[in-house]
């Protein structure tokens, strides 16, 4: 059942279906509230999927990044010259090539990697800011306060490394000295519960990041 949701999933048509049904969509707005982008910055979404963010960003220079070629097939077709849509993973390399960013989007990422993984792309993120740049995160999480539902949604996510928000925070507070977290319950129209983070100035001491996190839009 799983592996043919995923193959329906990997239709542009029917990924954004879902993401509304499931009320995503709203996780994603308000991920960008906190992000408050302005015009005409640069803007980094790492896993962008069909890119649709970008009927909610005002004019800004987007880049997304993912690997299945058929979501930025279809960003490129609704989108054109609004974004720049890249079939890639995003490392050393793009860093070097694209960086710097006024806002990087990790919407739904951090929860599908470990923790090793987890702090390279968030090293790999600091060190693609601009001086007032910042990070807006958004994953599943844990939490004493959640409904059983939640927790069951929460507990059998795609994702193997939902955590805590503790979990989340001792991560981004490696690379970031400014770490906002929030915990929310009920923005999507099943029982959830989501943690979103918004993370500023780069620890002076981010290390250089080493390797490759395979990242792509396939997740709630």
């Amino acid at each position: 059942m799983i592996s043919v949701l995923q193959k329906l999933l990997d239709r542009p048509a029917a990924y954004l279906a879902f993401q509304h049904a499931y009320g995503a969509h709203r996780l994603r707005q308000f991920g960008l509230e906190l992000l408050a982008a302005r015009p005409g910055e640069r803007i980094l979404d790492i896993g962008c999927g069909p890119a649709y963010l970008l009927d909610y960003l005002p004019k800004v220079e987007y880049v997304g990044f993912d690997t299945e070629p058929r979501y930025l097939a279809y960003a490129r077709r609704r989108y054109g010259s609004r974004g720049t849509f890249i079939d890639s993973v995003y490392d050393e390399r793009q860093r070097a090539q694209y960086a710097p960013f006024d806002g990087i989007l990790l919407m739904g990422l951090l929860h599908h990697v470990d923790n090793s993984e987890a702090s390279y792309l968030l090293s790999l993120v600091a060190r693609s800011l601009t001086g007032r740049g910042r990070v807006v995160t958004l994953d599943p999480c844990l939490s004493p306060e959640q409904s059983r539902i939640a927790r069951f949604m929460a507990s059998h996510d795609r994702g193997r490394y939902v955590r805590d928000e503790a979990g989340y925070r001792r991560l981004a507070e490696q690379s970031f000295e400014q770490v906002e977290s929030q915990v929310m319950h009920g923005l999507c129209r099943v029982p959830s519960t989501e943690i979103f983070m918004t993370l500023r100035e780069p620890a002076s001491d981010a290390r250089p990041a080493i390797g490759e996190v395979q990242l792509t839009s396939k997740k709630h």
